[in-house]
């Protein structure tokens, strides 16, 4: 019954959108332009509204809610408007880099099956010792210790009262199910912020963790390592047979040359992050940089999109320890893009 009133909850948060002036001229009465605040922000402002509070206290400024003002927390002068809006529930809502970020070159597309050590597995070496414990005050430790990694990254990307938002939204779950967790540690995901880029960019390095990513890798470990693990750990697969899911990408031409190599070979590889993709081609069209991944899963994706501030993105998580095959990798003449087609290789744990 609490994860159902947290559910229901969320869906009612959903349809409030702040928004801030961003023409030029912000004081311009005759011209408007208004820009959205990012996702934890706009649930930071919201909930000192519905607090009836005076301010909303954010990173980088904070709202007045009498004047209705965002003002710079480093110069007084520095004001623009601000408006508090209802989404209109007809309007599909996608963000532009959701599915399709643009990949670190200096990083391999994937890794070859075997090849490499799994994120997961070296969080699970770096926190053996909670594994003494049972399971409830395991699953506890592990919450605590994802949100103090929360905090202490929200400080180093200059986050950090993001970092507190996300970090209280664990400890309110802590003495909870791993059912009342997941949706916590989904939507967290599923929000634009410092997490979801700083996180997958980190788990990335680990197909150099031999080489340049190693001293990178072992200290992300012991701040995103947690909330890592719990993503990963209390994954629900959705139970459903073969379903196709797509995402953009933009990758440099050698990128794209192992995806074609790997096409010849048919050996198995992975990606070493999770990643984000939707049900819905034309979602991942709309932002497509100069590739359209086409992937066939089984038991490995979870619908997040229940989740979400952004339903229509109807967006589908798939694990960092997905293994596949690449069944073709063919340019587009007509939509200008590379359509790579990859096959999952997965076999179920039990």
């Amino acid at each position: 019954m609490a994860c159902c009133t947290v559910v229901l909850q969320e869906q009612r948060k959903k349809s409030i959108l702040w928004v801030w002036k961003s023409n030029i001229a912000p004081l311009d009465l005759s011209v408007g332009e208004w820009t959205a605040y990012a996702d934890v922000e706009n649930e930071i402002i919201e909930e000192a509204y519905q607090r009836n509070e005076s301010e909303a206290i954010l990173d980088d400024f904070y709202i007045n809610f009498k004047r209705l003002l965002q003002i710079s927390n480093t110069n007084e002068v520095e004001q623009r408007p601000v408006k508090r809006i209802t989404r209109d529930e007809n309007e599909k809502k996608v963000r532009e880099n959701r599915f399709s970020p643009i990949t670190n070159s200096s990083v391999k597309a994937f890794a070859d099956d075997g090849s490499t050590f799994d994120y997961v597995d070296k969080v699970e070496e770096k926190f053996k010792s909670f594994y003494q414990f049972g399971e409830e005050l395991c699953r506890l430790k592990f919450i605590e210790a994802a949100a103090h990694g929360l905090l202490t990254e929200g400080k180093r990307a200059s986050k950090e009262r993001e970092g507190e938002w996300m970090a209280q939204q664990l400890f309110n779950v802590k003495e909870g199910t791993a059912e009342e967790l997941y949706p916590v540690c989904a939507r967290l995901y599923s929000m634009d912020s410092f997490l979801y880029r700083k996180m997958n960019e980190l788990m990335r390095l680990i197909t150099d963790y031999n080489g340049d990513g190693k001293t990178v890798v072992n200290d992300s470990i012991s701040t995103f390592g947690p909330f890592i693990y719990l993503l990963a750990s209390f994954y629900p697969p959705n139970g459903n047979s073969c379903k196709t899911v797509y995402r953009g990408a933009l990758l440099s031409d050698d990128m794209i040359d192992q995806f074609q190599q790997a096409c010849i070979t048919k050996q198995i590889q992975s990606f070493p992050a999770f990643t984000s993709a939707s049900r819905n081609r034309d979602v991942a069209e709309i932002y497509a940089g100069n590739v359209l991944f086409q992937i066939d899963i089984d038991w490995e994706g979870s619908d997040i999109s229940p989740y979400s501030n952004f339903p229509d993105e109807e967006e589908v998580l798939i694990k960092n320890d997905l293994l596949f095959v690449v069944n073709s990798a063919l340019f587009d003449t007509t939509k200008k893009i590379w359509i790579i087609h990859l096959e999952s290789s997965n076999e179920p744990s039990i």
